[in-house]
């Protein structure tokens, strides 16, 4: 059987703990639901699938893989968000273009040492606070309310 399997940076807790609490304000503010709601705060690099199986094995290698990786600073810089659609949008902390670039490049090396594993690393790494929100949640932006979270 199959499995879908993430890799993902898990910040510190204190920056856990703030974004939990702009997830909450967020929620608040749009009073409703949305996607990512109940996530811990991570900053997702790539997903894979491979059967059960493997997975021990692959685990090990990514353990292996990351551990030997140079350690590097990831800096955040406010809050930000990118339309998927006309009517779908993530609202998201941005990083800095360093910690950005360092990221990408971890994830080059890994797809390079695992190319049967890694198929497509993510573009822009960030942190998600809320996904799939529509147009109606975007005049938030225009109202200052997503201040909130800065």
């Amino acid at each position: 059987m199959k499995g879908t399997y993430s890799i993902a940076i898990q910040p510190s807790p204190p920056v856990v703990g703030r974004v939990a609490e702009m997830k909450k304000a967020l929620r608040e503010a749009i009073g409703t639901f949305y996607h990512s709601i109940h996530a811990k705060a991570h900053i997702s690099l790539f997903n894979f699938e491979m059967a059960e199986s493997q997975y021990p094995v692959t685990s090990t290698s990514f353990k292996n893989q990351i551990a030997g990786l140079a350690p590097f600073p990831i800096v955040f810089d406010g809050i930000d968000h990118f339309h998927h659609t006309d009517d779908a949008f993530t609202c998201y902390v941005r990083l800095r273009n360093e910690s950005v670039q360092a990221i990408i490049k971890c994830c080059q090396e890994m797809k390079r040492e695992l190319p049967h594993v890694v198929k497509r690393c993510v573009s822009l790494p960030h942190m998600s606070i809320g996904r799939k929100l529509t147009r109606a949640d975007n005049k938030l932006k225009y109202h200052g309310q997503l201040s909130l979270f800065v």
